[in-house]
């Protein structure tokens, strides 16, 4: 028979209630059935279970009990019961003195610290005999932090995953909506040329600092005054980024390089929390969109706007060596040779456009 949980105070609420009906007894009329002999049995292995406290005759006890009790008057089913009780208070406080006697005898081995291996080992036996005793066994103390521990990554990476798609949803959102609006505005060749005409004019024919860039097999001069940061990135991510129309400056850093390392300008003072979220315009020459080799990616400002925006590269500028050259129309000129001009604000015209903004 299975050994149900047993407390001091659950055995005396079911003797209080066995004691309940005692008066029901003494009206009961003597019944004609002899007792039967196995009672007989019963008390030997009782005599025997006083002696040795088996665990086992104890199960074979609690089970004759229950099998007499079906077969007896009101008043020997209460006298089984209350051995039946007695004995479950004999195995219980007789395992505990058996475990404390046991965890006794091991004292030296836990304090002595020469097998911390076998030393944990033997302290997660005895707590699990010990869970087992208070009747709720549970997983041992290493399995308990292991799990907490797999739940807790894994919470992590569930937060990261959801968060990863919310923003992949937002910009598709985004770039649903000024598609939309793009169709039913329609673009404006002719704005893109004046701003592009405009855009030369208003640059000085003097000479000025200049960064070039490779963009596919085409290099481009970039004013090195619009450039606010650059970053290493991988072809397949950068790939990736280049078929948006906006993305959020986050996506350019990664663990080994944060997008708050070397910037210039306005943005040192910004918060890293807002950093990463403001939006950034991907200015990406038509020479360059099919281009399967970026490895960089610098962060620009247009001129005289508000405006932030990314242009992908083949090979990442280094900031500490910029050119001199001097721009003619739509072409630089350095001592190393003539390319054509990048003109951000007729890039970002572009890109108002195609958004469906202007």
């Amino acid at each position: 028979m299975e050994e149900k949980e047993f407390s001091l105070e659950k055995w005396e609420q079911e003797i209080n209630k066995e004691l309940s009906f005692l008066e029901e007894i003494l009206d009961e009329k003597e019944t004609s059935e002899k007792p039967s002999p196995t009672w007989q049995v019963l008390e030997k292995k009782l005599n025997n279970f006083l002696k040795v406290k088996d665990k086992s005759l104890g199960e074979e006890i609690l089970s004759q009990c229950e099998s007499l009790i079906s077969k007896t008057d009101k008043s020997t089913q209460l006298y089984l019961r209350l051995i039946q009780n007695l004995v479950k208070g004999l195995l219980k406080f007789e395992n505990i003195s058996q475990l404390l006697n046991k965890m006794v005898a091991n004292l030296p081995l836990i304090f002595s610290n020469a097998n911390p291996t076998k030393k944990e080992d033997l302290v997660q036996s005895f707590y699990y005999q010990y869970q087992t005793l208070k009747g709720k066994p549970t997983s041992s103390l290493r399995e308990t932090n292991l799990k907490k521990e797999e739940i807790e990554n894994l919470l992590k990476q569930v937060i990261e995953s959801v968060e990863a798609k919310l923003h992949e949803i937002n910009i598709k959102v985004e770039e649903n909506q000024r598609t939309l609006h793009r169709l039913l505005v329609g673009p404006s060749s002719e704005k893109i040329e004046q701003e592009k005409i405009e855009g030369i004019k208003e640059t000085p024919e003097n000479e000025a600092k200049f960064y070039i860039l490779e963009i596919g097999e085409k290099k481009f001069a970039l004013p090195a005054e619009t450039v606010v940061n650059v970053y290493k990135i991988s072809p397949k991510k950068a790939k990736k980024l280049t078929q948006k129309s906006l993305i959020k400056f986050g996506q350019l850093g990664s663990f080994f390089n944060p997008i708050t390392k070397g910037l210039k300008g306005e943005l040192k003072k910004v918060k890293k929390s807002q950093l990463k979220n403001m939006f950034l315009n991907v200015f990406q020459p038509a020479e360059g969109l099919q281009n399967n080799n970026y490895n960089g990616a610098v962060v620009v400002k247009v001129s005289d706007i508000d405006s932030y925006g990314v242009i992908f590269v083949d090979r990442i500028p280094s900031l500490d060596k910029p050119i001199s050259g001097k721009l003619l129309e739509d072409k630089v000129e350095t001592p190393e040779g003539t390319y054509p001009f990048l003109n951000l604000k007729a890039l970002w015209t572009e890109k108002q456009i195609e958004l469906g903004l202007t």
